[in-house]
């Protein structure tokens, strides 16, 4: 299955769709991350509202690229209505209506602006960068939580993140992009290092995902404003 994954996301990646300019676009959005270098322009042709033409150009590492591939499949041919009702598409398929964000290469800025505020309304909680852990859950924005894309590293690091937290009684949010392969990997040795110190500590240490431990300290921090 991964190795399915790898080529699917390479293909797009070596042979985009869609890859090219319109000349005319009816509407143009430009993004780019400094961080990483990765740059995308999305053109789009719009008749009777829908979407009959779509390109992109840019650069950057696989991920991104096969991404935006992907993505002008997925809008080709669909209305504009259609399109900003993706959430209820997804609703559709999983039933879940609360939701949770990652910034995209952990990127909170869009033509030169941040869009924390503008997406704010639609997610529970956005996950962003920065290799800290979130000492002041209390007083924590819950649409910018640190996390730590941890990239070759060893078990002992990732245990010392995790007892950090424990010691602040704060959050530690990891990101996991490939174990033992892919891309921003971590070894399974060291994964699994990490695994048996936080089984070793479940009656003290809560590990969850991003949506259940946000969803907690949401209400946790709605409870303590309404006192």
């Amino acid at each position: 299955m991964d190795d399915l994954y790898r080529d699917y996301i390479l293909e797009h990646y070596r042979r985009p769709h869609n890859f090219g300019i319109l000349e005319h676009p009816d509407a143009r959005y430009e993004g780019a991350n400094p961080l990483c270098g990765d740059r995308i322009t999305m053109m789009l042709g719009i008749r009777d509202g829908v979407v009959s033409e779509v390109a992109f150009s840019g650069r950057g590492c696989a991920i991104s690229q096969a991404s935006a591939s992907l993505l002008t499949d997925e809008i080709k041919g669909k209305t504009v209505a259609e399109v900003a009702a993706m959430n209820t598409t997804l609703l559709a398929l999983d039933g879940e209506a609360v939701r949770t964000f990652a910034y995209n290469c952990t990127d909170t800025t869009a033509g030169g602006g941040s869009y924390v505020d503008v997406i704010r309304p639609l997610f529970l909680a956005a996950r962003g960068g920065e290799d800290r852990i979130a000492k002041d859950i209390a007083g924590l924005d819950p649409m910018l939580v640190p996390s730590w894309a941890a990239e070759n590293v060893a078990g002992g690091q990732l245990v010392a993140f995790a007892q950090q937290a424990e010691d602040a009684g704060g959050l530690a949010v990891f990101q996991f992009h490939g174990i033992g392969g892919q891309w921003i990997s971590v070894s399974r040795e060291a994964h699994r290092e990490l695994l048996a110190w936080l089984a070793a500590r479940r009656q003290g240490v809560w590990t969850g995902t991003f949506r259940q431990v946000m969803a907690h300290v949401t209400a946790e921090q709605q409870r303590r404003a309404a006192r």
